[in-house]
């Protein structure tokens, strides 16, 4: 399977539905059909090839898009396989009920980022997402699988309602984090504060397995088998899997109103306990 390059030709101002764009779907497309598959937007409906230049590259089983997309909603949408590349910045719904594969954003993402659409219960459920600004509200609510991997700054709501998967994020995190959360783990800089009533007390840990992850990470930017090194450095993120690897995390459980066990992961501030 060949790979393609959609390349924004010009600024538009106009909410677009980009999930059509997909490794799956043009799998038996050729350049013109590509070009002529139609993308709804809030102004009427544009053929792809009036919106990007399209090509196909020799990269197996890439999708590779450049410009600002902050317009576009949906992107990578259901994306199963592959990788899926955007230098740039994407809007809202970036991954959404995305399963298999890898997808790579440069840029900032908007709101329910890997989220479900509409009335699905069902957020992302595999693969490894990596964004390499900050996201908007609600990321990784509903997640099921997989990993993500925010280097900036997420919302209000992140990891809300996940049942299971990874999220770890270098930045700060706004509030009513893992609100609902069933399962999984969110990976964090600095705990924020949470409600007694939802969450235990912070328990110290040492782990070998983040010794591991680190590893894996200053080997690979990203993940363990990142497809470009330094497309998104993750430099805060290593960073943050470092400080845990070598001085040991705090762990809180939640969210107890829905009966959840799910993981808050923090580093332990070492040089802070120095100063006490």
């Amino acid at each position: 399977m060949s790979g393609w390059t959609l390349e924004l030709r010009c600024d538009i101002h106009s909410f677009v539905d980009a999930s059509p764009i997909r490794l799956s779907s043009f799998a038996n497309m050729s350049i013109h059909q590509v070009n002529k598959l139609p993308l709804s937007a809030a102004d009427g409906t544009y053929p792809v090839g009036e919106l990007f230049k399209v090509s196909k590259t020799s990269h197996h089983e890439t999708l590779r898009m450049f410009g600002d997309l902050r317009s576009f909603r949906g992107i990578a949408s259901e994306h199963s396989r592959g990788t899926f590349f955007v230098d740039g910045n994407v809007g809202d719904y970036a991954g959404s009920r995305f399963c298999a594969g890898d997808v790579w954003i440069s840029g900032s993402a908007g709101d329910y980022l890997a989220a479900p659409l509409g009335a699905d219960r069902s957020g992302m459920s595999g693969g490894r997402l990596v964004v390499g600004g900050s996201v908007g509200h609600h990321a990784g609510r509903r997640m099921r699988r997989g990993e993500i991997v925010i280097e900036g700054s997420a919302g209000d709501f992140l990891g809300a309602h996940l049942v299971a998967g990874t999220i770890v994020v270098g930045g700060q995190v706004g509030g009513q984090l893992g609100y609902a959360m069933r399962r999984g783990t969110l990976i964090v800089p600095v705990l924020p504060t949470v409600e007694k009533q939802r969450f235990s007390a912070a328990i110290e840990y040492e782990s070998a397995f983040f010794s591991l992850l680190y590893q894996q990470r200053r080997l690979h930017p990203g993940g363990g088998h990142g497809p470009s090194e330094g497309f998104v450095a993750c430099t805060r993120t290593r960073e943050l899997l470092r400080r845990i690897a070598v001085d040991g995390f705090q762990s809180v459980r939640g969210d107890f109103s829905v009966g959840g066990q799910g993981e808050l992961i923090v580093p332990i501030d070492r040089s802070q306990q120095a100063n006490d």
